[in-house]
């Protein structure tokens, strides 16, 4: 089990590229900064090192798909319909 207050770590690997997270844990909440963003997250039945790197996988998936379409997240918002 993490211990709490402990900034911890976890790489992926993107194309070759280590893409890092970094994150903490809180009154059973991982608070974990990737990209520049804070995201957080309630403990649950995995550690929370597998929580961070799937969170870290689903923003790297996300950018990946942004970089093929050319939309962000307000041109989404904004789109009619």
């Amino acid at each position: 089990m993490e211990r709490e207050n402990l900034v911890e770590t976890v790489t992926a690997d993107n194309h070759g590229e280590p893409v890092t997270a970094h994150y903490f844990v809180q009154d059973g909440v991982i608070h974990a900064n990737i990209a520049g963003r804070t995201l957080l997250s309630p403990v649950g039945n995995c550690s929370p090192q597998n929580t961070v790197k799937a969170l870290l996988s689903s923003h790297l998936l996300q950018r990946q798909r942004w970089r093929h379409t050319g939309e962000s997240r307000l041109d989404r918002e904004n789109r009619p319909g």
